[in-house]
């Protein structure tokens, strides 16, 4: 029996003192491979994680000024930029809706300049105009609305267009500050100064990232 467990214990033995040789003899090149190897794969592992799956998904920040060129060159490219595709149609309905507007008021006003030149002049009035309105005066008024109308719609489709892009442009600086749930906001007792070395009690506000 003590003959069986001295020979267990030397091929214990063995076994313990062999990688312990064979790492001795290793060149210092084998050595230097290997922990470049290592190196890359841990790069290699950040980068790419083993599970795609339940890795976070990192979405670079957009550039505010590529994203107010974009809405610039065309309305609600950049809030697509921006990953805010949702928001096109709202830009959409605002740009187009008083563009469409101001294209009506200037058909108007271009039918009653013409109507009442014709009325000025003896001609007859172009087709489109009521019979109601055969009258010098009343073109003129109606006219003068539309035209109106027509210089307020241009003036509103191009806020509409400056302001998509200024919206673009906001919420592209915005996607680059921390507003992650590590934010935190707490209040705090403590002491404000009020004159001649007194205090008085009062609340502070401390904005902490946990």
């Amino acid at each position: 029996m003590n003959r069986l467990k001295n020979s267990i214990l030397w091929i214990l033995l063995c076994c313990a003192i062999t990688p312990c040789k064979t790492s001795a003899t290793q060149t210092a090149d084998e050595v230097d491979h290997r922990a470049t190897a290592q190196h890359l794969y841990l790069i290699a592992s950040d980068i790419w994680p083993s599970n795609p799956s339940i890795a976070p998904r990192r979405r670079v920040a957009p550039v505010p000024r590529k994203a107010f060129l974009y809405s610039l060159i065309l309305p609600g490219a950049g809030q697509v930029y921006n990953g805010h595709w949702w928001k096109v149609p709202f830009v959409y309905a605002a740009v187009g809706g008083a563009a469409v507007v101001a294209i009506n008021s200037q058909k108007n006003y271009s039918l009653f300049q013409e109507a009442y030149f014709n009325k000025l002049n003896g001609l007859n009035l172009p087709e489109g105009i009521p019979p109601a309105f055969d009258d010098a005066r009343t073109l003129r008024i109606i006219r003068d609305r539309y035209d109106r109308r027509r210089q307020s719609w241009y003036v509103y489709t191009a806020a509409a267009y400056a302001l998509q892009a200024v919206e673009a442009l906001v919420d592209a600086h915005l996607q680059g500050f921390d507003i992650s749930e590590d934010l935190s906001l707490h209040l705090r007792p403590g002491l404000v100064p009020v004159g001649n070395g007194s205090v008085a009690p009062g609340i502070g506000i401390a904005l902490k990232l946990q």
